[in-house]
């Protein structure tokens, strides 16, 4: 019923937790995470200079839904805006890396599970997927139809951020 499903969307907001950074150790990966609210190409191109961003609408570090992260990856001898490289070298990380995503309190740490390469137009990730995973996929622009790589991982655990004081 209709209240139910306010309860369950109250619950799921309360424990909304955006990412804030990402780390892949694997390849040297620290990153900045942009979370726009809008998912329209012009907003998504914009968030894209800023580093990696969360795709509107997909899960966040606390939900139990598919959580999607996009960014530029540039293989140019010169780049003067670093977001260009924030996803080089997804295409080398292999089953068992470990990804580390961040909130403000906590860390969230998965573990790779495959790295494929797809064409653009096989609409790609199931973000209605009810497995908190982590999906990470690599573009020249959002909606450019071209090869992606794609990097799927598993949710393994979350702890406290300790401060370094």
């Amino acid at each position: 019923d209709m209240k139910e499903a306010q309860n369950v969307i109250q619950e799921t907001r309360a424990a909304y937790i955006e990412p804030v950074r990402m780390v892949i150790p694997k390849i040297g990966t620290d990153v900045k995470v942009v979370n726009p609210e809008n998912p329209d190409n012009t907003t998504l191109d914009a968030a894209l200079l800023l580093g990696a961003v969360r795709y509107p609408g997909s899960g966040d570090l606390e939900s139990a839904r598919t959580m999607f992260l996009f960014g530029h990856s540039s293989y140019l001898p010169v780049v003067h805006n670093q977001a260009f490289k924030t996803f080089n070298g997804l295409q080398k990380l292999k089953a068992g890396d470990e990804i580390v995503v961040y909130g403000n309190e906590k860390e969230y740490r998965y573990r790779v599970e495959k790295v494929e390469l797809v064409n653009a137009d096989e609409g790609f990730v199931n973000l209605a997927a009810d497995d908190r995973k982590l999906v990470l996929a690599t573009c020249n622009s959002f909606g450019k139809k071209q090869e992606r790589y794609i990097v799927t991982a598993d949710f393994v655990g979350s702890d406290r951020i300790e401060n370094s004081e």
